[in-house]
């Protein structure tokens, strides 16, 4: 005989769109979870909000998710608005035990964005942006390990570079990634929301893009930002049955059972 309490079911609605499919869970209480609004009024890129002390986003540990002695990245598109308090944009560390692994957050002290390195011997490394950040306009952060480097890219451009340990920077079985909170030894409460930030387009890594490709990513991407930006295939249907590119206009044409849509780059 089995008895079951305290049964809790969370909503997979945070898909992971890699061939890997490690879906984020998006756990919130009983008043409601995360918000989903468009990037820009009319915009079809949705972005997250409402990250407290019981609304984030979670994966759970997976063994493929371990960078050991190799290079990882972290990336993601945020913005926040003027505030004193911390705010977690992403937190992959052991709990209630820390060894290896990383950290990106708004300082509360002077609104710097923080990428936070770490191995399981625990020597540390600590890279900031040169501005605060808390505008309330969009950014694209990426935070790299790059063998015995780590660096910081903000808008497409290397902000800093600063030695890191060259051991694992394994985070342990008892790791999660968090997206927009902090974990704490209790696993259904956080810390250090990011009550006031907005994020999207997140994704982590075990590869080191170079500063090219980081620059190419930032320049793509930010187009989804614009007004009435529009991201995904017209109609309902998700098989695309032909394409076509056009090399004077450099736009591809993709068609569906419902129509055509026409790509300029990502838009």
């Amino acid at each position: 005989a089995v008895s079951l309490d305290n049964l809790k079911v969370y909503e997979i609605d945070t898909l992971d769109r890699s061939i890997r499919g490690n879906h984020i869970l998006n756990i919130g209480n009983s008043s409601g979870g995360l918000i989903k609004t468009p990037v820009a009024p009319g915009a079809e890129l949705m972005g997250y909000s409402g990250f407290n002390a019981y609304n984030g986003l979670v994966h759970p540990y997976h063994s493929s998710m371990e960078p050991g002695t190799g290079d990882y990245s972290f990336m993601i598109w945020f913005k926040t608005d003027p505030t004193t308090a911390e705010q977690t944009i992403a937190r992959r560390f052991g709990n209630p035990t820390v060894t290896g692994g990383f950290l990106m957050r708004i300082l509360s002290s002077s609104s710097l964005l923080s990428w936070y390195t770490r191995d399981t011997s625990s020597s540390v490394a600590v890279l900031n942006s040169t501005k605060p950040m808390d505008d309330g306009l969009w950014h694209h952060a990426v935070g790299v390990r790059d063998g015995g480097r780590a660096r910081l890219y903000i808008d497409g451009v290397e902000v800093g570079d600063i030695s890191t340990s060259a051991n694992s920077h394994d985070a342990g079985t008892t790791a999660q990634l968090l997206i927009g909170v902090e974990n704490t030894v209790n696993p259904h409460a956080f810390a250090n929301p990011a009550s006031v930030s907005t994020l999207t387009l997140a994704r982590y890594a075990l590869t080191a893009p170079t500063a090219g490709q980081v620059a190419k990513i930032y320049n793509d991407e930010k187009h989804l930002f614009l007004d009435n930006s529009k991201s995904t295939l017209y109609g309902t249907a998700d098989m695309v049955t032909g394409l076509d590119y056009d090399n004077n206009t450099e736009i591809l044409h993709a068609g569906t059972t419902s129509g055509r849509s026409d790509f300029q780059g990502l838009r």
